[in-house]
């Protein structure tokens, strides 16, 4: 055979081969090492420019198999899984159309979170008639509605060790708490169940709105995180913000590669000053429209973050405060010193917070609300630990 018809023979096995690695969606360091085989065999089989080229292509793919396996090193081997304690085929999550997901259906279930396979938690959620994350307290009376993400759900945690159940335990379950949190929500979920009245039932009956937000929550309210597929997407239109259908997060094909999802993926979520503007319009619209709508305080539990924001140019911590501010929140520092990395206020290998960290904040904010709203805590309630209000 004639040197340029089997050069020709083989580029096409090797296309061929490659493409049929990527779509069977086999580990991408074959694909890299099959590469780098095939260039290596036409350094040894061909010469001349042939030879020069597949030399240049086997030193390419040699780094870029060293760079990939230098990613599958670093990148942590995680699992979770959320199943029904009575059925294990079920899982926690469902598709929801104005939210974009949301718990399924009532029941116990059980989460597993593995890390390089080591057991980061194994927990019960136990999910209300309403969807919700139960928290034991009053039936009846005016309560207090907690909004927010995993922190305010209690990723990780037993239903006894989320902050609404701790919070309840301190004032004695004297009245309803309702968990209205999710795991990856953002205030763009908070503010369309307000728009939408999906819960009115619950909000109409709270006394006070008490909603945790974060900055870093607003990669989410721009739809750059890759888990918010089918979230409400709010947008700035004249000055004004609407929902604009959906997110629907790009999914690059370079995610197939461990070096892409270690290296670069990271780097491309970055949120800038304009992502800011989003989410704290709408976080601003969602304080406004509980004031507006349901006629009800509502304070901020907020989780400052400088690290965060130190690339920005416009915002800060501070002006992200006084924006929630001057629209009629009031604010409540969500933050503990040195909280980052210790063990005992983060839940190692996860990152959420531990029963402790959600007793301190519990702690915090029982003891503003007697001070700031005496209306909603009455003055002469005892402080309670959560083994006296269970008695």
């Amino acid at each position: 055979m004639r040197p340029l018809a089997e050069i020709i023979i083989a580029a096409l096995l090797y296309l061929i081969g490659g493409f049929l690695i990527y779509f069977a969606k086999l580990p991408a360091i074959l694909l890299l090492g099959y590469c780098f085989a095939f260039a290596l065999f036409g350094v040894f089989r061909w010469r001349g420019a042939a030879q020069n080229l597949c030399l240049t292509l086997a030193s390419f793919f040699a780094i870029i198999c060293l760079l990939e396996t230098a990613a599958l090193v670093a990148e942590p081997k995680s699992e979770t899984t959320k199943r029904d304690i009575s059925d294990a085929k079920r899982s926690l999550d469902g598709r929801q159309t104005i939210l974009g997901w949301r718990p399924a259906r009532e029941g116990r279930y059980r989460a597993v979170k593995t890390l390089n396979g080591r057991v980061v938690y194994d927990v019960i959620y136990t999910i209300d008639n309403n969807l919700l994350r139960k928290t034991h307290a009053a039936s009846s009376g005016a309560g207090i509605a907690f909004l927010g993400d995993s922190y305010v759900f209690g990723e990780g945690l037993n239903d006894a060790q989320t902050l609404p159940q701790q919070f309840a335990d301190l004032e004695g379950r004297a009245y309803p708490i309702y968990n209205l949190g999710f795991s990856a929500y953002n205030v763009s979920q908070a503010l369309i169940e307000m728009q939408t009245g999906m819960f009115d039932g619950l909000l109409n009956r709270s006394r006070l709105l008490v909603e945790f937000i974060a900055p870093w929550q607003a990669e989410r309210t721009s739809c750059k995180a890759s888990f918010v597929t089918g979230a409400p997407r709010y947008v700035d239109r004249d000055g004004k913000i609407e929902l604009q259908g959906v997110c629907h997060p790009a999914v690059s094909p370079w995610t197939y590669f461990a070096a892409y999802r270690v290296f670069v993926a990271p780097r491309l979520s970055i949120v800038r000053d304009s992502d800011i503007d989003i989410f704290v319009d709408v976080a601003r619209a969602t304080v406004q429209l509980a004031r507006e709508k349901y006629k009800k305080p509502i304070l901020v539990y907020y989780l400052r973050n400088p690290g965060y924001l130190k690339r920005l140019e416009t915002w800060n911590d501070d002006k992200i405060v006084k924006a929630l501010e001057s629209a009629g929140a009031t604010v409540l520092d969500y933050g503990i010193d040195n909280e980052y990395g210790d063990p005992r206020y983060e839940i190692t290998g996860d990152g959420h917070p531990t029963g402790l960290a959600n007793k301190i904040r519990a702690e915090r904010l029982f003891t503003f609300l007697k001070k700031n709203f005496p209306d909603i805590e009455p003055q002469n309630m005892e402080r309670l630990t959560p083994e006296t209000a269970r008695q």
